[in-house]
């Protein structure tokens, strides 16, 4: 099984195979739609990825400039979100490194994760400087949302990264955002296409779980972080 980061840079179409299958009944797209004013704004999305959040809002957008650090998926995304190539603008850039004209919403999905993970042993200086970078790009006024995993194949809300779980709550204590957390479920065509698509992108060990549990519906629960700049 290839690692994630190998899978971010060769296998963006299975990723997209795992992507489509997630949030079948559209919860975080109704919830982005219903509670964020997309329209006519300048969005700047981190960890843009194949544009797995980005389809959600870019038909109301005026402009997305989306970064990502790897290539491989944004040629993806170029190709996902074809049909606004006139409003998508990428940049190969890496969460840590973040520089962009202020926009009126920065969003990222599933992405300032795992750069907390890769910077877990620099946690107190790491946190602040990505979360001020973000507000950096983010006009007065404007929206910062943040969407991260709270458990995948879990029947509750269950963060199993203690550095994850510590990020959450600087977020909410220490900056002030308000979290919403909605379910995601993932839906597959049978068992067997459920445990090979979840066991490669998450491991062999949840490939095996699924398939024992006998399960296509895989629950998750996600974490929406919003805060007003």
């Amino acid at each position: 099984m290839p690692s994630m980061y190998e899978i971010y840079q060769n296998h963006a179409p299975k990723y997209d195979e795992l992507v489509n299958a997630e949030d079948y009944r559209q919860n975080l797209r109704n919830y982005l739609r219903t509670n964020i004013d997309w329209k006519g704004k300048q969005v700047i999305e981190a960890g843009i990825g194949t544009g797995r959040i980005t389809r959600f809002y870019i038909d109301l957008a005026e402009s997305v400039f989306g970064y990502d650090r790897e290539s491989h998926m944004l040629e993806q995304c170029r190709e996902n979100l074809n049909a606004f190539s006139e409003k998508l603008h990428l940049h190969e850039q890496e969460n840590v490194h973040l520089n962009a004209e202020p926009a009126d919403i920065f969003i990222e999905g599933w992405s300032f994760g795992h750069t907390i993970i890769q910077n877990e042993s620099d946690f107190d200086s790491a946190v602040p400087h990505l979360l001020e970078s973000v507000f950096g790009c983010v006009k007065s006024g404007g929206t910062v949302i943040i969407v991260e995993s709270e458990g995948t194949n879990v029947d509750t809300p269950k963060v199993k990264t203690p550095c994850l779980s510590r990020f959450y709550r600087v977020l909410e204590n220490e900056y002030g955002f308000t979290r919403t957390t909605i379910s995601t479920d993932y839906r597959f065509s049978s068992i067997e296409e459920a445990s090979r698509i979840m066991g490669f992108f998450f491991g062999e060990d949840m490939g095996e779980e699924i398939f024992r549990q006998k399960r296509s519906v895989i629950p998750e629960f996600t974490g929406i972080w919003t805060r007003v700049n």
